[in-house]
């Protein structure tokens, strides 16, 4: 089943960045945030993409909220400037939906997307429908998968990169989690010193608490956080931002 809860209103442009090529064929990027294990801040991830893309590109961000559980994302951004839906990704039907987002020529803006947990083998299943359809409309696909220190959230790295060929890999370390080298399951791995060699390992610094727990609890935004009255919590977010923002360079530059 697809179920499209809300779109938001279109935002006003800011700084321009490039997101063509010279020939005008190329759509903004996509960012998928994968994990079939739950507890790994897929969606905390994916609000720290947000924020970052918000402050540097210029065109209409759209949001796919898939964890239909605990949709953290669609309700920290309902109404805002950023255009939001949750997206059922529980059978093929979900991917086809998303696949039209990411074929969509009107949609030339990035696209970030929040997936559920405990979806492993719908995942394999239909992950390539996603990959051929960004594929084949010229769109980036930046795969971001979030691990812990458990063998769990290892186990499915091959498995989804075989699902999406065409599409780019990241691992990304939560340091909330621990030091960079406590993640020895991953770390001791073929693929994750494939990872670790081509540089596309990101280590995420730790989200302040406070902030953590306006997005959370509060189902408030980063990006309200930035425009809200409440100095104490823009100073924390504006110190810790940028660190945030440096992290996530490998997957954000393009």
């Amino acid at each position: 089943m697809t179920t499209t809860i809300h779109r938001g209103e279109a935002h006003s442009p800011r700084s321009i960045r490039r997101d063509q090529t010279a020939a005008g064929t190329m759509l903004s990027p996509a960012y998928i945030v994968l994990q079939p294990k739950g507890g790994t801040g897929k969606s905390t991830v994916v609000e720290q993409i947000l924020l970052h893309l918000y402050h540097s590109v210029e065109k209409q961000i759209w949001l796919i909220d898939a964890d239909l559980s605990n949709p953290d994302l669609y309700r920290a951004h309902y109404g805002s400037e950023i255009k939001c839906e949750c997206v059922a990704l529980d059978s093929d039907a979900g991917y086809t939906t998303v696949a039209r987002r990411l074929s969509d020529p009107r949609i030339d803006g990035p696209i970030a997307i929040s997936t559920g947990a405990g979806l492993a083998e719908v995942y394999a299943r239909n992950l390539g429908i996603l990959d051929l359809a960004a594929h084949h409309a010229h769109r980036s696909l930046n795969v971001a998968i979030t691990i812990d220190l458990d063998t769990d959230s290892v186990i499915h790295i091959q498995s989804l990169r075989e699902a999406m060929p065409h599409s780019v890999f990241y691992v990304v370390r939560p340091r909330h989690f621990g030091r960079p080298e406590e993640f020895e399951v991953f770390n001791e791995s073929d693929f994750g010193q494939e990872f670790l060699a081509a540089k596309r390992v990101i280590d995420l610094p730790v989200m302040p608490s406070a902030l953590a727990r306006r997005f959370k609890t509060d189902r408030k935004s980063l990006i309200s956080i930035m425009q809200s009255d409440d100095i104490a919590d823009r100073c924390t977010l504006e110190t810790w931002a940028p660190h945030s923002r440096r992290a996530l360079s490998p997957l954000l530059d393009w």
